[in-house]
């Protein structure tokens, strides 16, 4: 099958490797890029543990983050993000292995109501998360250490890029990447390559970015996981 791969690097690339791994032929289109924001200021008082939903948030935080909250318990959202965190050096991790309402689920069952918590993000997100923690009784303060940001191409990079065989697949990981897609998908140069793709995306709220279209021929991850994402394939 031929899959666009969607997601920004480093991901793009390790995805690609890994579909090519299975057989399939992979199309690397990154629609986003992450970039660090610069001057993050860490943020005043004691917390208790650390939340974090994005490898990209850990990737980017500042020196200062592991100098300061590295003896922390660490929540990841999942595997990944908790394998990124260990290698920087975490020693406490634990993975809900799930999504946000997973997440906020293991930090219910781990930590008692009322613990403040380092919420460690991007400056575009949900607000799942948060919410769900402040209903449990949790309070979660943001530190934004990125933002995400659209990768341009003219009509003619992308259909050099996509090439002239048909999309079998895309691969959608966030609600930003879908909403992207919307204006790739209705681009003369490529339309015919889209014609019979198949959407798989990570997570529910990723369906609700795309058109109504597209939308009819979304498929949802068992788990927001890659791995589960590969299992639609």
């Amino acid at each position: 099958m031929r899959v666009l791969v969607t997601r920004p690097e480093p991901g793009a690339t390790a995805t690609a490797a890994r579909l090519r791994e299975r057989g399939h032929e992979p199309v690397a289109l990154p629609l986003s890029r992450t970039v660090a924001i610069d001057d993050v200021a860490l943020p005043d008082g004691d917390f208790d543990a650390v939340v974090v939903t994005s490898a990209n948030a850990l990737r980017h935080a500042p020196t200062e983050f592991g100098e300061r909250f590295g003896d922390l318990r660490l929540f990841a959202v999942g595997d990944r993000t908790a394998d990124v965190a260990r290698q920087a050096g975490v020693e406490h991790v634990e993975s809900a292995n799930g999504d946000v309402r997973d997440l906020a689920s293991l930090v219910t069952r781990k930590l008692p109501a009322g613990s403040r918590l380092l919420y460690l993000c991007g400056r575009r997100r949900r607000p799942e998360l948060e919410a769900a923690l402040r209903e449990r009784g949790f309070t979660a303060v943001p530190l934004e250490t990125y933002a995400t940001e659209q990768v341009d191409r003219s009509p003619e990079q992308l259909a050099v890029t996509i090439g002239e065989g048909p999309i079998d697949a895309v691969l959608l990981y966030s609600p930003f990447a879908a909403e992207l897609l919307n204006g790739i998908a209705g681009e003369p140069s490529v339309t015919a390559q889209f014609a019979t793709v198949r959407l798989l995306c990570m997570s529910w709220q990723i369906t609700d970015r795309l058109g109504p279209e597209l939308r009819a021929r979304a498929e949802i991850a068992a788990q927001a996981d890659e791995e589960s994402l590969f299992a639609l394939l």
